[in-house]
């Protein structure tokens, strides 16, 4: 009786742990082709870059008090960094931006383009609307400046890819990338209370963006092609 009772434990475990094993692998091919779908959605799609508006902070400054200095200081200094790091990277898709068509918003347009208002809300190059830019394609995607899921990471703050209900994008997909400044430079000026010419984002965060996105999409067709 006892040996039965051992087997039947033994088989109990076996099947347990094979079964494990099948939902990972299945979890696994569904992650890959969710990945493999979205990359060659967004080649072919449109990718929003999502800018900070800055709108709380303003209406914070604007309730404020005119003899408190100190706080009206604080937040005058991170709306110019709002603009410093939105200037950037717009500077950086202009430049270094080529996997895609891409176009540009503020975070307080979001609910009217998930409506399915195409126009009038994007902006130009000087971040200001501009009517004549449209959506032009079905399927988009958002990056913007965020944190990673503590689920799958530590948290880190860099540039994430969210799809259009802002979920953010999961692995084998290029979904993130971390490229903040370690340097010398910028810890200085935020040891002395500073954000002179500072951002968060690296010079070349869109143009490694950009080279990753090209190596998946390769990867993804030339797989497509050998099965």
């Amino acid at each position: 009786m006892k040996k039965i009772i051992l087997i039947l434990f033994f088989f109990e475990i076996n099947s347990s742990f094979a079964t494990a094993q099948i939902q990972k692998i299945t979890a696994g091919k569904e992650s890959r082709q969710r990945a493999e779908q979205n990359i060659k959605d967004l080649h072919d799609g449109t990718l929003i870059v999502r800018l900070e508006s800055g709108r709380n902070l303003r209406r914070e400054l604007h309730l404020l008090d005119s003899t408190d200095l100190k706080a009206r200081s604080y937040l005058t200094k991170k709306l110019a960094h709002i603009a410093l790091e939105n200037s950037a990277l717009v500077s950086q898709m202009l430049r270094k931006y080529s996997f895609s068509k891409f176009l540009m918003l503020y975070d307080t347009n979001i609910t009217a383009l998930q409506n399915g208002r195409t126009a009038g809300i994007f902006l130009d190059s000087l971040l200001q609307p501009d009517r004549r830019l449209q959506l032009e394609t079905q399927s988009y995607f958002f990056l913007y400046k965020g944190k990673t899921n503590t689920e799958n990471t530590t948290g880190v703050s860099g540039l994430l890819f969210a799809d259009a209900k802002n979920k953010v994008l999961e692995p084998p997909f290029p979904y993130y990338f971390s490229g903040k400044k370690t340097s010398l430079v910028t810890f200085f000026y935020a040891f002395i209370g500073t954000e002179k010419n500072v951002t968060d984002i690296d010079e070349n965060s869109i143009k490694k963006i950009n080279a990753r996105l090209k190596k998946y999409y390769l990867k993804t067709v030339q797989s497509a092609m050998s099965d």
